[in-house]
């Protein structure tokens, strides 16, 4: 559940000098065109509107965004969805443990670049980790699906998941742990 209700939405405002609308999300400035334009007020509205539903996560640039922020916004989501009887659930701990494989390896690097090569290169270390085929296959889904969830809340570009869906899971699990 989002926590739209909590935030408050910030002022149109009239920045002096340029003459524009102006709002600030995170931060950032947002120009909305001519101060007072009827343009400029339906830019404020749906820009405020989609940062409300976005829960306050909405950045300017859905590019800049990095996968340490997708996965600490993806356990925001998953402490109020995976509950029952008011406590959090065994997935909410299982998310966290298992998503460091991917937060070591790629925390600081831009969302949007995370691709197949950055996932298959995650199920190695979780190959190297010596997690059993079933529980890596898992893991490798439990990605996808926080990357899905990013995708649904506008915080990347959708390529992004269709591109991770394209990895197959562990292929001949056994002759690679034990092989190698």
């Amino acid at each position: 559940m989002s926590n739209a209700n909590s935030l408050r939405v910030p002022k149109y405002r009239r920045h002096k000098a340029k003459g524009l609308a102006v709002v600030t999300l995170n931060g950032k400035d947002l120009y909305l065109g001519k101060y007072g334009s009827a343009a400029s007020k339906e830019a404020y509205r749906r820009i405020t509107t989609e940062w409300l539903q976005a829960g306050g996560n909405l950045t300017n640039s859905r590019e800049e965004i990095t996968v340490v922020e997708i996965i600490a916004a993806y356990m925001r989501y998953a402490r109020s969805y995976y509950h029952k009887h008011g406590k959090a659930t065994n997935e909410v701990y299982s998310v966290k443990r298992d998503l460091g494989v991917v937060r070591e390896l790629y925390g600081r690097e831009q969302a949007s670049k995370f691709g197949p090569l950055a996932l298959k290169t995650v199920r190695q270390a979780m190959i190297e980790k010596q997690w059993c085929r079933n529980h890596g296959n898992k893991q490798v889904d439990r990605v996808k699906r926080v990357f899905k969830w990013a995708v649904s809340e506008v915080l990347i570009p959708g390529s992004v998941f269709e591109a991770l869906e394209r990895v197959l899971k562990f292929n001949n699990w056994l002759s690679r742990v034990f092989l190698t």
